[in-house]
């Protein structure tokens, strides 16, 4: 997670044993992704005074690693060979560009239009690469093969962006507005999409991101509510996190002494 401040951090959260360590200590950092593998932790950074793309490993042991210069973290593919990222010019806007695990290729365009291209995630499988595009004039959700050739389809209907995979890529999910949709798909031949339906609708006045759980079971998702950030963790079925209740019951001796009401 990135925690805003002063300057802001990276740091992992321990989910079972409810424990944060620190990763980052200098400059802004944002937008962690994490490695497939789990070893590292990719994010922006403008540590040496220009923006970049950095890596560090997650048990926090060593210095971060520069990766290329600009960008905003998309996603790595399932072999962590190749990690996805968006990065703006005056004359594309922003595009989607490619950089390679092998330290002496340097990062390429992979999808540059006139258009808005944002949010890179790779499908489990590597095969597949959700993003969005406002190619309509509206933000949309579309997928494309990988590597980037030939047809693209459209996943959403009337606006959509920030895709998310499930963990078994059967499923495409994404924000509209302030409502997350989901789109069932199949991949076994060619790219087969159905028809989006509302999965939930978070009480929130502002989505700020989301991801899913490994089993994908349950969403984790941060957004503003009253002008608080909030997070809540809705399962994938749109019911509502189980939060554990406690009642106190004061003078309970007394209460039972005078007997039912």
């Amino acid at each position: 997670i990135s925690i805003l401040g002063a300057n802001a951090s990276i740091w992992v959260y321990d989910i079972e044993r409810q424990t944060m360590d620190r990763l980052t200590t200098e400059w802004d950092n944002t937008g962690p992704v994490w490695m497939r593998s789990g070893s590292h932790v990719t994010f922006s950074s403008n540590r040496t005074g220009i923006p970049g793309l950095w890596r560090i490993a997650a048990d926090g042991s060593g210095r971060p690693e520069m990766l290329t210069a600009g960008g905003t973290p998309g996603s790595w593919s399932v072999d962590d060979q190749w990690f996805t990222f968006t990065s703006s010019s005056p004359a594309t806007a922003s595009d989607i560009w490619i950089l390679s695990a092998d330290e002496e290729s340097a990062a390429q365009p992979l999808l540059q239009t006139a258009f808005q291209e944002e949010f890179p995630v790779f499908s489990p499988d590597g095969r597949w690469l959700a993003y969005t595009s406002d190619a309509t004039g509206q933000s949309q959700v579309y997928v494309q093969r990988f590597p980037i050739a030939g047809r693209k389809w459209q996943i959403s209907a009337d606006g959509g962006e920030a895709p998310l995979w499930s963990p078994d890529g059967r499923e495409l999910y994404y924000q509209k507005g302030n409502r997350l949709m989901a789109v069932s798909v199949t991949t076994e031949t060619d790219f087969a999409p159905g028809k989006e339906r509302e999965l939930l609708q978070p009480e929130f006045s502002d989505l700020l991101g989301w991801d899913i759980a490994p089993d994908g079971k349950r969403f984790v998702i941060v957004g503003r509510v009253a002008g608080e950030l909030k997070a809540a963790t809705p399962s994938v079925s749109g019911e509502a996190a189980t939060v554990p209740e406690i009642r106190v019951v004061v003078d309970w001796f007394e209460e039972l002494r005078r007997g039912p009401r």
